[in-house]
């Protein structure tokens, strides 16, 4: 990644850990399977089984994986963006399709 009018490294160092802010037409495409998160964000979520669970209102990057929030009106819930758990992201439905494994949430009904 390159700044325009700051050519050398020492000139961009100070901007370490700041946030950068492009337009929608400045995004990249991305592959398949990739998402920005404001794509995801807002999104409905509903379980393998057919049961809502909720709406993504925030994503965590804590290491190896991201972990997706998800409001269900009562407690958040933690969803593990792992292919075992996030099975299918539909951007034109705005509809996550999960599979719950054991433990993942408290209260399964």
């Amino acid at each position: 990644m390159k700044f325009e009018g700051l050519p050398s490294i020492n000139d961009v160092e100070k901007y370490k850990g700041c946030s950068l802010f492009v337009t929608e037409a400045q995004l990249s495409e991305l592959e398949e399977g990739d998402f920005y998160y404001h794509q995801i964000i807002g999104m409905d979520v509903i379980t393998d089984t057919g049961k809502e669970l909720g709406t993504i209102k925030e994503i965590l990057s804590p290491g190896a994986n991201d972990v997706w929030v998800v409001d269900t009106g009562a407690a958040d819930v933690l969803i593990p963006y792992i292919r075992d758990v996030v099975r299918r992201v539909d951007l034109k439905t705005k509809k996550v399709i999960v599979h719950l494994i054991p433990g993942l949430i408290d209260h399964e009904d």
